[in-house]
């Protein structure tokens, strides 16, 4: 390969020959970017300075940056406004966003706390600590307690509570990945699992209450924030894409 890589089929001599590499060859070989090149006002930096058709492209993939600096461009060509007024617009958009995120976060919410409930008291409970294990199985399993030499290190008590963990255990992951398997597969033919409805109904909403602007552009950009992603700042048009100042829509 040594060989090959110094001499290849055209007799020319490689520039990546492994002995030695011409790095000055390969700038003067391909196209680079350089200092000049790079401080040119046309290096793109910002979402702002895209074009359209790379705006369109960008939020179609989901770039919240985009579909944000999208909106605000439908903003001024509806409401013949600058730049710097349709953040203003938008900054009402976003509170619309914010109404309804509590209540659309409390399913997840709930859910999440209660694994970390189930995650966090299993262990301990039914696994492996003696005292916890042994009030769980007297008071709510009804099994007779072993000799204490039969569970008197973790591992024996773990041993002996899986008895009845087990099935709990072994039950919630079968309904877990039953699920799973309904929503994969529910993905398939095009149905819309729960978290997608309810970016649907967000976003739905939210076209509702300002139908003067381009549906997929007003549906689009509130699909690519969900429940708030953004930080406070960043939701009232500050960075990623905006030129404004920091304190020029604060409340």
């Amino acid at each position: 390969m040594a060989d090959d890589d110094a001499h290849p089929r055209d007799g020319r001599p490689s520039i990546f020959s492994k002995k030695n590499v011409d790095f000055a060859a390969v700038l003067e070989e391909y196209e680079h970017p350089t200092p000049a090149r790079i401080s040119q006002k046309n290096q793109r930096r910002r979402f702002s300075e895209f074009s359209n058709e790379t705006l369109a492209v960008m939020s179609s993939l989901g770039v919240h940056g985009a579909s944000k600096e999208r909106m605000l461009r439908e903003i001024m060509r509806v409401d013949k406004c600058n730049y710097m007024e349709s953040h203003a617009v938008l900054t009402k958009m976003n509170e619309n966003l914010e109404g309804g995120t509590t209540l659309h976060k409390l399913p997840y919410q709930a859910i999440i706390a209660g694994a970390w409930a189930l995650g966090v008291v299993i262990i301990p409970l039914g696994v492996f600590q003696q005292d916890l294990a042994m009030w769980f199985a007297t008071e709510h399993v009804g099994v007779e307690l072993p000799p204490p030499h039969e569970i008197d290190t973790v591992w024996k008590v773990g041993t002996w509570s899986w008895a009845w963990m087990e099935p709990i255990i072994g039950t919630w992951s079968f309904v877990l990945l039953a699920l799973q398997l309904i929503r994969s597969n529910g993905l398939m033919i095009d149905a819309k699992p729960f978290n997608e409805r309810i970016l649907t109904a967000r976003a739905d909403g939210l076209y509702k209450k300002f139908r003067q602007y381009e549906r997929e552009i007003v549906r689009d950009y509130s699909k690519s924030d969900p429940f708030g992603r953004d930080s406070y700042r960043a939701r009232y048009g500050y960075p990623a894409n905006s030129v404004l100042p920091l304190n020029r829509f604060s409340r």
